[in-house]
């Protein structure tokens, strides 16, 4: 008997692949490594992290488990324990967001702009919560445009505090609440990537 290198779960020593986690653990040619998979097209052993076969390009995406690219960012292993409560607390605050720009102009007499937008935000929460991976790639690049802005508005703030310091100052908090929950929402969104790889 011997030990998987990839889940580390007793496997007999005889075997090519793990049974539990599909690890090649002995290739026809002596070629072991640790995380490794197998090109359903033409064999071929990749790694873990490859998603287009180099043989044959087979996408092979569904079988990449280590290293996922989220825009940019990349995060490697299992999300840590904090990952997902933060992630279900921002999905349900997108919603709510989203619920209040649909209730305020409605209560004041206001223009459907920010309800518009309010029902779009409240269908991206809903989304999050469903793990939908179309829409978490949307709020992602939402989100970078957000943060990008976020900064337009810290750097204009400096110029404004010589004008008139109160309002330098709002414009201040308010681009660094900007930068600040939108690079939240993308670090998250990065962390628990490897969770969603099943969905579209």
């Amino acid at each position: 008997m011997t030990k998987c290198p990839n889940c580390e779960k007793t496997i007999p020593h005889h075997v090519d692949q793990c049974m539990f986690c599909g690890c090649v653990v002995r290739a026809t040619q002596g070629y072991v490594e640790k995380r490794t998979n197998v090109c359903p097209g033409c064999e071929m052993i990749l790694k873990d992290t490859t998603e287009i076969c180099p043989s044959c390009g087979t996408n092979v995406m569904h079988l990449a488990r280590s290293t996922k690219e989220v825009m940019g960012f990349s995060y490697s292993g299992k999300a840590p324990p904090f990952a997902w409560p933060l992630y279900y607390v921002i999905s349900g605050y997108w919603i709510l967001a989203g619920i209040a720009s649909i209730a305020l102009p409605a209560l004041m007499g206001a223009g459907v702009g920010g309800s518009c937008w309010g029902i779009v935000q409240a269908l991206l929460g809903v989304g999050l919560l469903l793990k939908v991976n179309r829409v978490r790639r949307i709020v992602n690049t939402i989100c970078f445009i957000g943060l990008a802005f976020g900064l337009l508005m810290i750097g204009f703030s400096l110029f404004a505090l010589i004008v008139d310091g109160q309002f330098g100052f709002a414009v201040f908090a308010n681009g660094l609440m900007t930068v600040v929950t939108n690079g939240l929402m993308i670090w998250v969104i990065g962390l628990t990537q490897d969770a969603f790889d099943d969905f579209d």
